[in-house]
């Protein structure tokens, strides 16, 4: 008589049903609840990347006022961000509102469709489901203290555009093809993911109508650089028009805002091993790196006992690494740290080795991933997200000041002003009347405007603001986590 498989062994085996029934019932439940936690949580550029869109849905232009004080570049157009993420959101804002419900909504709408089309492009090539639910786990980590920035759609448009190519039909790589263009037209830095991987699933589609259709060779060829080339048209076209044309003027903005994030090439050998050997906010990364190669190394030695799939992965994996570094180092911890995630998820999946062996390597890797997102841990737990008093207090004010000018950061423009801020407002972040962003002293506040800002900003400037009280945690006090985030108060 045969005994049922137990749950653990469908996580790590299950294909067909069981993997779209534990997939598609466990990923919306898992956003849901992150939903219902106010995810993501309010971050120091929220509303660099809102504004435009808020502004697009209420009165119609493409710029974002929030950044009037920033720089010239920033106070009739809104180039220095890819526009493709500001439209797609000022038309859910449209439909559904400027509030703090629809903004969260439409990010968590967008982790939940690139989970949906992650799931389904695994599924294509027969992995666990297991592989879906850590993959999805880790980017909702990753994505919980990273605000409302494009990612997510970014990742939809990825991970559409790949699932879309395996479907071996003219309108799914034309539809493929500019989805992956789409992406990069997100966020930038995507390029590194969405060329390399675009290209080896070509290149794989290619050799298998080699192998099984040589008479189709040609013809296959044909209709994947026939759709390739009216996809580039289709989107780039689509580009220029959200851009007004001035192709020009974006390049020229897009690159000066780059260029006052980018690290140097030369300082991103030295980033990575400070993160190994101290760390950002005293979490360790060095583990990750370690049991990432480890786990290569391991692949390589033992290729012939290996699927052929993954030493191809790992190759094309490093390569996005690799450039993800140069073409933009500040990704270290965030994006860069996500992808070694995924390397270690699809390893651990495909790997030919024992059971207790892979067991065992799992549990470290658990282990590891509960040291390198402690703090998002540490804020799920530990924190009082509850209203605080002074954001009555604050709401009081605005009524009875409605002529003032407000300069609010990511936390006071959430739960103050629910998003609807009145006019003239300015990010608090990106009012310092100069390009390093924040406020260096409370003298750059203009004569005239109300700062409301999260106690935690006195971080920023510990001189002249009030202290707040960071998280305690068993006796020990984080210096970088505050115990209320949700406490404002108001500099006149």
């Amino acid at each position: 008589m045969n005994r049922p498989k137990s749950l653990s062994v469908n996580f790590f085996e299950s294909k067909g049903k069981n993997f779209t029934f534990l997939a598609f019932s466990s990923i919306p439940l898992f956003w849901l609840i992150f939903y219902s936690l106010w995810f993501p949580v309010p971050h120091d550029d929220d509303l660099f990347f809102i504004g435009a869109a808020i502004n697009l849905a209420e009165k119609g232009d493409f710029v974002n006022p929030l950044l009037s004080l920033w720089s010239d570049r920033t106070i009739d157009r809104f180039y220095v961000q890819p526009p493709f993420h500001s439209y797609v959101l000022g038309f859910w804002l449209k439909l559904f509102g400027v509030s703090s419900s629809s903004i969260l909504a439409f990010q968590v709408f967008c982790f939940f469709l690139f989970s949906v089309f992650l799931s389904l492009l695994l599924k294509k090539f027969k992995f666990p489901v297991f592989t879906s639910l850590a993959i999805t786990l880790c980017y909702g980590l990753f994505m919980f203290n990273f605000g409302l920035r494009q990612d997510g759609l970014a990742m939809i448009f990825f991970t559409m555009g790949l699932w879309l190519l395996t479907h071996k039909k003219p309108l799914s790589y034309f539809a493929g093809f500019t989805f992956l263009g789409s992406s990069i037209l997100t966020l930038p830095v995507n390029m590194v993911l969405a060329i390399p991987f675009g290209i080896a699933l070509v290149i794989e589609q290619t050799v298998q109508v080699k192998r099984q259709q040589p008479t189709q060779l040609k013809r296959t060829i044909t209709l994947l650089s026939v759709t390739w080339v009216l996809a580039v048209i289709f989107t780039f076209s689509l580009f220029l028009l959200s851009v007004n044309f001035e192709l020009t003027r974006f390049l020229d903005d897009l690159s000066w805002c780059a260029s006052l994030r980018r690290q140097p090439l030369n300082n991103v050998i030295p980033a990575i091993w400070n993160q190994m050997r101290i760390g950002s906010n005293s979490v360790i990364y060095g583990t990750l790196y370690i049991l990432l190669i480890a786990l290569q190394i391991w692949v390589i030695k033992q290729r012939k006992k290996q699927p052929i799939f993954l030493p191809w992965f790992l190759l094309i994996s490093n390569i996005s690494l690799v450039t993800m570094l140069i073409v933009y180092s500040n990704v270290l911890t965030t994006n860069f740290n996500f992808l070694c995630w995924v390397c270690v998820i699809i390893i651990l999946s495909k790997l030919n080795i024992p059971k207790k062996i892979r067991v065992l390597i799992t549990s470290l890797a658990v282990a590891i991933v509960l040291i390198n997102y402690s703090p998002t841990f540490l804020a799920l737990f530990f924190q009082d997200r509850t209203i605080q008093p002074s954001v009555k207090i604050a709401q009081d004010f605005v009524r009875t000041h409605p002529n003032m000018t407000y300069s609010v950061d990511a936390v006071a423009a959430r739960v103050v002003f629910d998003y609807n801020l009145p006019e003239g407002s300015v990010a608090w972040e990106y009012s310092g009347g100069h390009i390093w962003f924040f406020p260096q002293t409370v003298a750059d506040k203009p004569p005239g405007m109300v700062w409301i800002l999260s106690r935690k900003q006195a971080w920023h400037l510990p001189e002249e603001l009030p202290d707040y009280p960071r998280l305690p945690v068993f006796g020990r006090e984080f210096k970088s986590i505050a115990h209320q985030p949700y406490d404002v108060l108001i500099v006149e």
